[in-house]
């Protein structure tokens, strides 16, 4: 890989930014019409159908993409065998969905699972054929044809689906689905289109296996941490029905939304930035500090205001009938942010070719998961669903930090300094929260929630510079430190 530039960071950051708002943008629009016309039963169907569907997704993932990132060799017969396998892995993962329908749909007693599940399969089989070309281009920080094919796809999505719900009558449960099979073909073919180099159908046994060496531990954490963040949707949707589930997970989406569309965008991004600098742990460190700084000013308070704003966000944005969101949304905030930080943990460890860390760390948090969700379920229904799987990921992300601080030197202290601007300003944000709710009692209507959301969020924004720049400027520091720009040697793809 070549020397990574301040160049190529802050073209592969404007990218990723571009690709969230815009991505953030479309989905928010997307949610407020189609909660006005499809049912939580529509929801809750969708969801049930794409957790059968994601479940095989993950368990046949072999980690070779991952490990294509990480990798410095990175040969064309690498390439090559990456896609084969992606292809192979597709068609299987096809026809073993369509042999679990039926019983799927017994299992939770929802007919209306199978239409929908068929649909949707034919997505995985799409997905299989995407250029892995795009893979090589994220190793090189390139990620202009990653925006035009993620949010082009996002676009199709909309459309499709938006259409089809407002047009056709009783048409809901089909436009979510075909919604997500429209956005897969247009991600493939595009990332062909855009791309000019292609790969070939051919397997190189030698490269599968050194990449599997690396793949099998992100193999098994991906599972155990696919299995975290849905046996909720399981459980609820075998305890309470498709409805409450429907509930369950709009206040899921939202709690995660920059978790997922924000943290998840910028992954591809931090991934092999963290990756060109393995073997420099001082610069490493810098742009792990960096990332949190990230999160901490873009996450952070948006997360905050909410949670502690839910009940006005849920009447204003969702409409009538959506009360039962408020509660499980206001845990599921915490789980979100968390998430967030959580998150670049394991692209540390990635980095570092450790990747069985995460895997025993995400373990142990699937045990706990598993051994309070159900008793919380039935004592307090869907809270207590979020309530299980929040208190365990606060658990796990202490250790994920505290093994980073090993891995790459950073102190206890040095953890202080940085962060003390941005918890500082965070408590002072809350407090002021607090105080205007106990002046302003009134649930807020939409158009004042965001007013309200800007200035609490500039007042956090404020604070941090002001604290940051009172101190030692640590933040400042690390900023320069990024701009200067790492120097990575490694072998050329």
């Amino acid at each position: 890989m070549t020397s990574v530039t301040a160049r190529k960071v802050t073209s592969s950051a404007k990218w990723s930014g571009y690709n969230t708002l815009l991505g953030i943008a479309i989905l928010l629009i997307r949610t407020y019409i189609l909660v006005r016309i499809l049912t939580p039963e529509d929801f809750g169907v969708v969801a049930l159908a794409l957790l059968l569907l994601t479940t095989i997704k993950q368990f046949s993932q072999t980690g070779l993409e991952q490990a294509l990132v990480q990798d410095d060799e990175c040969s064309k017969k690498s390439i090559n065998t990456v896609w084969t396998t992606s292809i192979i892995r597709g068609a299987i993962f096809f026809l073993l969905l369509g042999a679990l329908n039926p019983f799927y749909v017994d299992f939770f007693d929802e007919k209306d699972i199978s239409s929908v599940l068929f649909i949707v399969s034919f997505a995985v089989l799409i997905n299989g054929f995407k250029n892995t070309y795009l893979i090589i281009q994220q190793k090189n920080l390139e990620f202009r044809n990653h925006f035009r094919v993620s949010i082009s796809s996002q676009i199709v999505d909309f459309l499709v689906t938006v259409c089809l719900a407002v047009l056709v009558d009783d048409f809901g449960l089909y436009a979510l689905s075909l919604g997500y099979v429209s956005a897969s073909l247009v991600a493939s073919i595009l990332s062909f289109v855009l791309l000019e180099n292609k790969p070939s159908l051919s397997f190189d046994l030698y490269s599968f296996k050194r990449l599997f060496g690396f793949g099998k531990w992100v193999l098994g954490g991906g599972v155990v941490i696919f299995l975290i963040l849905n046996i909720d949707t399981a459980v609820i949707g075998k305890i309470f029905g498709v409805a409450m589930l429907g509930y369950y997970k709009i206040a899921y989406r939202f709690a995660n939304l920059l978790a997922t569309d924000f943290v998840l965008n910028v992954s591809k991004f931090l991934y092999p930035l963290f990756s060109s600098v393995k073997n420099n742990s001082e610069n490493l460190k810098e742009y792990f500090l960096f990332s949190l700084l990230v999160v901490s000013v873009l996450v952070l308070p948006v997360m905050t205001i909410l949670g502690l704003f839910a009940e006005s966000f849920v009447a204003g944005y969702l409409g009538d009938g959506w009360s039962d969101v408020v509660e499980p949304l206001q845990i599921l905030v915490i789980f979100g942010t968390v998430r967030s930080y959580a998150a670049i943990c394991g692209y540390v460890f990635w980095a570092k070719g450790q990747s069985k860390i995460p895997a025993l760390i995400s373990t142990a948090q699937l045990l706990l998961v598993a051994l309070i969700i159900v008793p919380l379920a039935i004592e307090f229904q869907i809270t207590g669903v979020a309530i299980s799987v929040t208190v365990p990921l606060v658990v796990s992300a202490v250790v994920s930090w505290y093994m980073v601080g090993k891995l790459v030197a950073i102190r206890l202290k040095e953890y202080a300094e940085f962060m003390y601007p941005c918890v500082l300003s965070w408590v002072l944000m809350v407090a002021s929260i607090l105080v205007f709710q106990s002046i302003y009692k009134n649930t807020l209507n939409f158009p004042e929630l965001i007013l309200v959301s800007i200035l609490f969020t500039l007042l956090y924004i404020l604070l941090v510079l002001l604290f940051d720049l009172s101190k030692n400027a640590k933040i400042l520091q690390v900023v320069r430190a990024i701009d200067r720009g790492g120097k990575c040697k490694g072998r050329g793809s």
